[in-house]
């Protein structure tokens, strides 16, 4: 049995900085949260704690070798690999630091009065309302040099996210959050490829706190439990998407097939240019069109026809279409009921085949 082996490295600010932008440290390790998820407040409270020498916790990391950048280059001229650090916990403190180092983000004018000083060798400094290109030498001298201690872990697949669950047990991760550890590193990279599909970011609309919550794969992986035959569906609640995270590694190949079968999904939709449907281009009804969207595909049906008939559809839920429909009776007393989002592929479905109708498409 293998057992996990942790070493400890202890790196300053600088040298992380310098290993991140020399892409030896990678912080999309694919069960990490997003990026983004403090408030300005908390990432003040940190420069300051690395400024006035306040205790930070350790990172942990797992590694993987590479011997060539996002590129195309090679690390080293004699082309052998490099360790690069997978970082497993510590992601808002390092993409804080960073941010922070590149000026990105100034500190706010009024800072808590706590957080607004430091001291360093007996001289106070104020680092309110400053980039760090700003501050004062002493406290950019302070922040690079400042030491931090990395936990580099090595283990099995398994072992890593139980760490991962043990490190986070704290910190309120999201359901979605949650799932993509359960459903382990392939998986969770598959739908982060899928996540960054240009569909996702410029047809769908996702709230900057839904994919702070990681609400958009949330909505992709309820489309796959309505496609997928071999589960029952039982409704969208938290604990079900959590089981249905379960069956990824026990059920692989019809996972696969199901992955090939969104990516077309979305490339068949990214395909024609939707107007005015913004107010079903939504997390809430991503299921629901996705599972349309299949009829088209399955009949062969252009994708600008699709575009229509969705516009057509926005309007007849503002009441303004010619075609009536009762989607919103299935809106009503919770969305993640089973009989609301049956109630809502059926309502919209039917509102689809009667379009084409009108249209003199046939359809089976």
């Amino acid at each position: 049995m293998f057992i996990m082996e942790t070493s400890t490295i202890s790196w300053s600010v600088g040298q992380f900085k310098a290993l991140y932008d020399n892409e030896k440290i990678n912080l999309d390790y694919p069960i990490q949260r997003p990026p983004g998820q403090w408030k300005q407040k908390e990432a003040e409270g940190f420069i300051n704690s690395l400024a006035d020498d306040y205790p930070v916790p350790a990172l942990y990391s797992t590694f993987h070798d590479a011997n060539k950048k996002s590129d195309g280059s090679f690390f080293k001229k004699d082309k052998s690999a490099v360790k690069i650090y997978d970082i497993i916990d510590g992601l808002q403190r390092l993409t804080t630091i960073f941010s922070y180092l590149d000026n990105k983000w100034a500190t706010s004018d009024e800072m808590d009065k706590e957080d607004a000083w430091v001291y360093i060798n007996d001289e106070e400094y104020n680092i309110e309302g400053k980039f760090f290109k700003d501050q004062h030498p002493a406290v950019q001298d302070k922040i690079k040099s400042r030491m931090l201690t990395l936990y580099k872990v090595e283990g099995t697949e398994r072992e890593i996210l139980r760490l991962f669950y043990k490190l986070n047990s704290g910190k309120g991760l999201t359901n979605q959050q949650k799932s993509k550890a359960k459903m382990g590193v392939k998986w969770a990279n598959i739908f982060a490829d899928l996540r960054n599909h240009p569909t996702m970011n410029n047809v769908f609309h996702f709230s900057d706190t839904q994919l702070k919550n990681s609400d958009n794969e949330t909505a992709l992986l309820q489309s796959m439990m309505l496609l997928d035959n071999n589960y029952e569906f039982r409704d969208f609640s938290a604990k079900e998407i959590g089981i249905y995270s379960f069956t990824f590694n026990q059920d692989v190949e019809n996972k696969e097939n199901l992955i090939k079968n969104l990516k077309s999904t979305l490339d068949f939709i990214n395909s024609t240019e939707i107007k005015k449907a913004k107010n079903i281009l939504n997390k809430t009804h991503f299921p629901i069109v996705m599972m349309t969207a299949q009829l088209f595909i399955k009949e062969g049906i252009d994708s600008t026809i699709f575009a229509a008939w969705l516009e057509d559809f926005s309007k007849s839920l503002k009441g303004k279409g010619e075609i009536p429909t009762g989607y919103k009776e299935y809106m009503k007393g919770g969305s993640t009921k089973r009989s609301n989002v049956l109630g809502k592929i059926e309502e919209m479905e039917r509102h689809c085949r009667e379009f084409l109708l009108k249209k003199s498409i046939e359809i089976s």
